[in-house]
């Protein structure tokens, strides 16, 4: 590598993941990175680099594609599920355009070839942040939109309802799950609203469900639907909210209080993208943007075994607390 030349540090300190099972290669590009100005967390594996996206935001994720055990495709593919607006940029052996161009699909910010200069993957880190802030930007330009125009609208100009409206404009423009913690009657529902109304899925359906308003038995065959005979009752297949959200948003209020059944059948379905109908055999694809709340800490039902920490974990990728009145 030579040295950099003409790239200037970033303004401000901003959080970089390198994923490289290379041990001498990883301390090198912390060193590197690190004096450029960034801050660097290191992961020489696929496991510790999904442990340390699940822990903390970055700004961005230098990902070696060859790693053992969790291959580097594979955490491209979860990626966006841990993170908001992140940035993932690949690092590739010589010559191995075909696979680059795989991860490009696949969402990658951008791939950098080894061996690489030191030049060139700054000006790449640099370029994936000067891209993540103008969707930032942008996503506070609509936030604006939305509050002078009709619409939705949060009330307030204190600095917690400021920080409310800052951690929506960034997570809006991606496909994070939220899970929005509140009292009740501090507008949970408002800022799901919010996230929806600012987000690529505006055009399409936003689908709210208090969990606690409806029977267990019911509400399974609300969210997931059913088909005929599935129960008496049951004369025709029916498409639940799941499936008629497609393509918007979900927002399942009051999450805390559903049953370890449907519990289950959620986390599949983040997992899985599919759901299952109630009496049904085949999967079928749902494409939603799940948004949850709830006025309980969920943390505290997962230590009590009231709640699952596997969904907890899911669910909260993005977490917003909505200050008391």
């Amino acid at each position: 590598m030579t040295e950099p030349e003409t790239v200037e540090p970033p303004a401000t300190h901003r959080r970089v993941l390198v994923v490289e099972d290379d041990s001498v290669v990883l301390g090198l590009l912390t060193k590197i990175i690190g004096e450029a100005g960034y801050d660097v967390v290191g992961a020489p594996t696929g496991e510790a680099a999904l442990g340390e996206l699940d822990k903390q935001l970055f700004d961005a994720v230098l990902l070696d594609l060859n790693l053992p055990g969790v291959q580097g495709m594979d955490i491209l593919s979860v990626g966006p599920t841990l993170q908001t607006d992140t940035p993932f940029i690949v690092m590739t052996a010589f010559g191995s355009v075909d696979t680059a161009v795989e991860a490009m699909k696949r969402g990658a910010f951008d791939y950098v070839s080894k061996p690489f200069r030191t030049e060139e993957l700054l000006l790449t880190l640099r370029r994936a942040h000067e891209e993540t802030e103008l969707r930032r930007e942008v996503a506070r330009l609509r936030r604006h939109v939305k509050e002078e125009g009709p619409g939705v609208e949060m009330v307030g100009r204190s600095a917690a309802i400021e920080r409310v409206r800052d951690l929506i404009a960034r997570v809006a423009p991606s496909r994070a799950t939220v899970l929005i913690a509140g009292d009740t009657g501090t507008g949970k529902e408002l800022v799901a609203r919010s996230i929806h109304f600012m987000s690529g899925r505006a055009e399409r359906p936003f689908v709210a469900v208090n969990c606690s308003a409806i029977p267990e038995t019911l509400l399974e065959s609300e969210l997931f639907g059913h088909v005929k005979g599935a129960f008496t009752g049951a004369i025709a297949n029916k498409r639940g909210l799941m499936e008629e959200s497609s393509g918007g948003t979900l927002f399942l209020d009051e999450i805390g209080t559903v049953s370890a059944n449907i519990q289950v059948k959620l986390l599949r379905a983040l997992q899985e993208r599919s759901i299952m109908r109630v009496g049904g055999r085949e999967p079928v694809p749902i494409d939603i943007r799940l948004i949850a709340a709830t006025n309980l800490d969920l943390g505290e039902e997962v230590r009590s075994g009231r709640f699952r920490e596997d969904l907890y974990y899911r669910l909260s990728v993005f977490p917003i607390r909505v200050p008391p009145l």
